[in-house]
């Protein structure tokens, strides 16, 4: 495994910074958690490959499509842009971080899952075997400040954003 484990970490790292390489929708690492990401690669047993600082979304679940998604404050502006109010009633999401990070064995991701658990990750989890190609994947996650709210016009009534969106 130790052969396999260095091409994928070697593959997870050369694609942070670089759109080319990056999978994700985005293209790139939330820059909230950029350092983190760096401090976790720079570990010899760890990899990151995929990853979310947290996100607001407007979320239309009729077409099951994306509004909008920031990692930060939504605006009043932004809701109004993006057409959320334009087909029914979308909904508001509240996404909380989340990590995932290749280990070189069992004893590494459960090392790191003992810190995750420890900071409130309560959620996290590892998987081990063929599932991740005969590898060891932390997936580092809370859902205890998720939400999820229908996303009304009297929300914006005052021209302010909901305090949740604040």
């Amino acid at each position: 495994m130790s052969q396999h484990f260095a091409v994928r970490k070697l593959q997870a790292t050369q694609a942070i910074g670089d759109p080319a390489h990056d999978k994700s929708s985005k293209g790139s690492v939330d820059a909230p958690i950029l350092d983190l990401v760096h401090a976790i690669n720079a570990q010899a047993d760890l990899a990151t490959t995929s990853s979310c600082s947290g996100r607001v979304a407007v979320y239309h679940p009729d077409e099951d499509a994306w509004l909008l998604s920031v990692h930060g404050p939504i605006t009043p502006e932004q809701l109004k842009s993006c057409g959320a109010f334009a087909r029914g009633t979308p909904l508001l999401k509240a996404e909380p971080f989340l990590l995932h990070v290749l280990c070189r064995s069992l004893e590494a991701g459960q090392r790191l899952l003992a810190v995750a658990l420890e900071t409130g990750f309560r959620e996290s989890g590892l998987v081990v075997g063929a599932a991740v190609a005969k590898g060891v994947m932390l997936g580092i996650r809370t859902t205890s400040c998720a939400m999820q709210v229908p996303l009304t016009h009297a929300m914006l009534a005052d021209g302010a954003p909901p305090p949740c969106m604040r």
